[in-house]
């Protein structure tokens, strides 16, 4: 019976139509899985973009420091194995400390930015670039005066902060490993633990 047409009059007369045609909720499921299926596509088009976020993290315990404090911030990086000479660029760097007062309430946000740098990561290299060295001018980046958030009282970086970037690579087939840290009033600047980052592909001419 499913095979023979299904006749239905109108003013015109009768019209056959055939059972074999596509039922509207045929035509819907049909519909739901093409818009699934490129769903998925954009999710895996937006992936290994190059972006890392690593933190909160709180390396030099509980400092508390007076407002005009420097606060330093930076990173460093390495390629694990074996590998060419690759460049690699961070852009959009940043440090983020949600800072506390050391008197009770108050607090508030603060930033350390960074310049967009590249690295040259020399064949073969297993090293720590700029530096592995914590105590290295090269690996402290940013830097800022810590502001005035508690009406003159000793601000507390006890939640640490946490570390943003973009990092692209002229090789972007290989994880680029990842630490940060910070120094505020002589603290000795510890790194954190290392995160891998696939990078985003790095554009003609970037790295320059």
């Amino acid at each position: 019976m499913g095979d023979h047409p299904t006749n239905a009059p109108t003013d015109n007369g009768w019209v056959f139509a055939s059972s074999r045609s596509p039922s509207r909720t045929s035509l819907l499921v049909a519909l739901a899985v093409v818009i699934v299926i490129a769903a998925g596509q954009a999710r895996g088009a937006g992936r290994d973009t190059g972006s890392l976020s690593m933190g909160p993290q709180a390396m030099e315990g509980d400092p508390k420091v007076a407002p005009g404090t420097s606060l330093l911030a930076g990173y460093d990086f390495t390629i694990p194995g074996v590998h060419p000479a690759i460049t690699v660029e961070f852009s959009g760097a940043s440090v983020s400390f949600e800072a506390t007062c050391a008197n009770g309430s108050g607090g508030g946000t603060i930033m350390v930015a960074f310049a967009d740098a590249s690295y040259v990561d020399a064949q073969g290299s297993s090293a720590w670039y700029p530096s592995g060295d914590q105590h290295n001018p090269a690996v402290y980046q940013g830097a800022t005066t810590v502001p005035d958030l508690c009406s003159g009282g000793l601000v507390r970086l006890q939640r640490g902060g946490t570390f943003t970037a973009t990092v692209d690579s002229s090789d972007p087939s290989r994880k680029v490993n990842v630490r940060w840290h910070y120094s505020a009033n002589g603290t000795s600047g510890s790194w954190s633990g290392t995160t891998s980052v696939t990078p985003a592909a790095l554009s003609q001419g970037g790295g320059e």
